[in-house]
């Protein structure tokens, strides 16, 4: 390799560095929603830094513990849910489905939490406690909570214009 394609090829990748770095920081003051539109979606972003989608997602909302009451601010209505919980991992992959797309899996955990049934027995039930979770209905209990987490994170993704035709959403 000759002098000049070194220093060319050292140069680039200071540039690139450079480039790295202040996408970075635009991330942090900006957010990601925000970074992402200006070059052009999140998977160009992904391409530039390097880094999987679902870490610069991860990044901006997993691994923190988000309450019903944030949810009820932001407008998401929780009715007899009061809980907390946490975002463990977002996969994305190509769906199988005819059209294309992706498929999104969710993965998070409850860290504690109760709700009350106000329909049935008006009786408020540990979510964590394994008596709860062996009831007739904990299976309909289990599917809203679901739909909470998912109200939650699909406008974000979808702010994100990833053409998500299929959600998961799982505890872990």
């Amino acid at each position: 390799m000759s002098i000049q394609k070194s220093i060319r090829k050292v140069l680039k990748e200071e540039v690139n560095q450079k480039l790295k770095s202040k996408l970075l920081d635009m991330i942090s003051s900006e957010g990601l929603v925000k970074v992402s539109r200006k070059v052009n979606g999140v998977e160009n972003l992904s391409k530039i830094l390097n880094v999987p989608i679902e870490t610069l997602i991860m990044d901006q909302i997993g691994n923190r513990t988000y309450s019903t009451d944030y949810l009820e601010r932001i407008g998401i209505t929780t009715g007899g849910y009061d809980f907390k919980f946490e975002i463990n991992s977002i996969t994305l992959k190509e769906s199988s489905y005819m059209y294309g797309g992706l498929k999104c899996e969710i993965y998070f955990t409850i860290k504690e939490g109760t709700v009350n049934l106000i329909m049935t027995d008006g009786d408020t039930y540990n979510l964590l406690d394994p008596q709860t979770r062996r009831k007739e209905w904990w299976w309909e209990v289990r599917n809203e909570i679901q739909d909470l987490i998912y109200e939650y994170v699909r406008p974000y993704l979808y702010k994100l214009n990833l053409d998500i035709i299929y959600y998961d959403i799982l505890f872990d």
